[in-house]
């Protein structure tokens, strides 16, 4: 069985800490730039499906390695996928209406 893990950047912390629940969902921290290239070492390699970062928007610049990103793919089984998702607090100017997402997010 494959999994999924969930890399929570700096600050981050989901606003529905459900939607990183489930049997096949790590999640995981990585409260600095310098964490993110090993904080899955204790997984074996081609175990994951997907990885999923998260990470606030005003912490871009100080906490996310783009180039770390290639220190995580070993962990993926073939075609497995990495997405990352920068969070806009409703303090940083996201919207606040219910019909639109905070979040944007792409696969880099």
């Amino acid at each position: 069985m494959t999994s999924t893990a969930a890399i929570h950047i700096g600050s981050y912390a989901p606003t529905d800490p459900s939607s990183n629940t489930g049997s096949s969902v790590t999640v995981i921290q990585a409260p600095t730039k310098e964490s993110l290239p090993n904080c899955l070492s204790n997984m074996k390699s081609e175990a994951l499906s997907s990885i999923s970062i998260h990470l606030q928007y005003d912490e871009l610049l100080t906490h996310y390695d783009s180039l770390a990103l290639a220190s995580l793919v070993p962990y993926l089984i073939p075609n497995g996928s990495i997405s990352v998702h920068v969070v806009m607090s409703a303090a940083n100017g996201a919207a606040s209406n219910n019909n639109t997402s905070s979040m944007d997010w792409g696969i880099i």
